[in-house]
């Protein structure tokens, strides 16, 4: 029986698209599922779909007949999945050949991890673990694991990790539509388990993720309130997972946020007033 679906949402993909679908299909691990929803692309997408659909029977491929919206698009891909693990492939990354056999083994040897991903790395040449964010979370204290990659200021790397799906099943990105809603998934997911990276392979990441683009802040924004104080919702979500964790560790993540959104907020201003020299360096204060 196969174990494992490669989600791959995609919109208006290209060339990068069929070079990542490339990736999935030469995994050393050949019983997968490939479950592609091209969210109604304009570009060549569709046909590059359809042509490796006729020639794969492991693509399962839906084109939507209205956009989705970047969350609907992964909501729907994860609703269909029916396998015992799951992981997404964004349209710009690529993963080693080795990726899903080497995370699955891990998996079914490992009941207490919930996840596991190669080293990442980005397009843009980085590997470093403190920086990509891909370093084990081991800890036996679920709250301990939490606040290890809370408080560890990183990309978020282990988001594109294998997972076993049933920890996954019921959540819904467009229900968490908020600045920092990739990173809450992760913390909620290490209630249940333990992250792994295995020590061989990669998963490369793009360049054209959402936090990088120019109006990522204005894309959750819906009051200026909110564009001044984009991490909020972000605090009050984590601060509900904790409501049953010690009070030492309550009282540390919220003097972290305090911290993130007062830096986040004069950031802010200091943009909306463009004053975009001083912005930056108080960035580079709250993200390292």
């Amino acid at each position: 029986m196969t174990k494992v679906t490669v989600g791959m949402p995609v919109y208006n993909g290209g060339a990068l698209f069929e070079k990542a679908l490339l990736s999935v299909l030469q995994q050393s691990c050949r019983d997968i599922v490939v479950l592609i929803s091209d969210n109604c692309s304009s570009d060549e997408t569709s046909l590059i779909c359809q042509k490796y659909a006729a020639q794969d029977s492991r693509i399962v491929y839906h084109r939507q007949r209205e956009n989705l919206g970047a969350n609907g698009n992964f909501d729907f891909i994860l609703e269909a999945a029916t396998t015992e693990f799951f992981m997404y492939v964004a349209a710009d990354d690529f993963i080693s050949p080795n990726y899903v056999e080497d995370n699955l083994q891990f998996l079914l040897e490992n009941s207490d991890y919930a996840a596991s991903t190669c080293p990442v790395r980005f397009s843009t040449g980085e590997t470093d673990s403190a920086i990509v964010g891909d370093c084990v979370v081991s800890q036996a204290d679920p709250y301990d694991r939490l606040m290890s990659v809370l408080t560890y200021r990183c990309a978020n790397g282990r988001f594109y990790s294998m997972y076993r799906r049933e920890l996954i099943a019921d959540w819904r990105y467009s229900a968490k539509s908020f600045v920092g809603g990739d990173i809450y998934f992760v913390l909620a997911i290490l209630l249940k388990g333990k992250f792994n990276r295995v020590d061989n392979g990669f998963i490369e990441l793009g360049r054209d993720g959402m936090s990088t683009q120019a109006d990522f802040y204005l894309r959750f924004s819906t009051s200026f309130f909110n564009y001044i104080v984009p991490f909020l919702q972000f605090a009050r979500e984590t601060m509900a997972l904790l409501k049953h964790a010690p009070l030492s560790i309550r009282v540390r993540a919220f003097n972290f946020f305090v911290v993130l959104n007062a830096r986040t907020s004069i950031a802010r201003c200091l943009y909306y007033f463009k004053m975009y020299g001083a912005a930056r360096l108080l960035k580079r204060k709250v993200f390292g």
